[in-house]
């Protein structure tokens, strides 16, 4: 087989893997097998043992005795995430206020692709994917390699909680002006306006999920 064609099945495989874990077509703590997952995607298991270690290391799945699974999160582990979510990213943009001006343009870019798909675009996974992006940019304008780290393993625990913020248009129209509020402190070089600014939107998402969220 061609090279490039089993990577690029390898890939599409991960794509569509991973959007049906975090739009809940596979719940939590479901076992994952490969031949299941096979027919399902049409692809031999070489793809999909790939797929399902990307995702493993990703931290959606986990490996177990019994095979892969869904990672499951309860209510009260997701609201823990996010208390130390929250602090790592208000440390994340005070610094990246103060840090290397080279990604303002990623971060403006970011932006207004996420102003234009808060209206325009009805799939939550979309909306997160480029939510994800943004706080990225900032974790790195840190500088901080460890915080980076921290915080990327911490969002992709959270994928598919963070999905469903976006399914909600009062959330995401809310997402997208603090957002706003966000990237404006961080380009006047505000570090405790930026911070604090991250802080107040991590907390108003930390509320969203204890009232809205449910896991059974």
């Amino acid at each position: 087989m061609n090279e490039n064609y089993r990577e690029k099945l390898s890939d599409n495989v991960y794509a569509n893997l991973k959007r049906d874990i975090v739009t809940g077509k596979f719940r939590t703590n479901d076992r994952l097998t490969e031949s299941d997952l096979t027919k399902t995607y049409g692809a031999s298991r070489t793809p999909i043992r790939e797929a399902l270690k990307k995702l493993e290391k990703e931290g959606l799945v986990i490996r177990g005795p019994d095979g892969y699974r869904v990672l499951y999160l309860s209510k009260d582990e997701v609201i823990q995430l996010y208390e130390i979510r929250t602090r790592l990213e208000a440390l994340a943009a005070e610094k990246a206020a103060m840090g290397n001006r080279d990604r303002l343009k990623d971060l403006e870019t970011i932006l207004e692709e996420i102003k234009e798909k808060t209206y325009s675009d009805e799939d939550p996974v979309n909306l997160a994917e480029l939510n994800g992006k943004l706080h990225m940019i900032i974790a790195e304008m840190s500088g901080n390699k460890f915080l980076i780290q921290c915080l990327q393993d911490i969002r992709n625990r959270l994928t598919a909680v963070r999905v469903t913020l976006f399914a909600v248009q009062g959330r995401r129209e809310m997402e997208m002006k603090e957002h706003e509020a966000l990237v404006e402190a961080i380009k006047d070089g505000d570090p405790k306006r930026a911070s604090d600014l991250m802080f107040e939107h991590e907390k108003n998402v930390m509320e969203f999920i204890r009232k809205n969220l449910f896991i059974y």
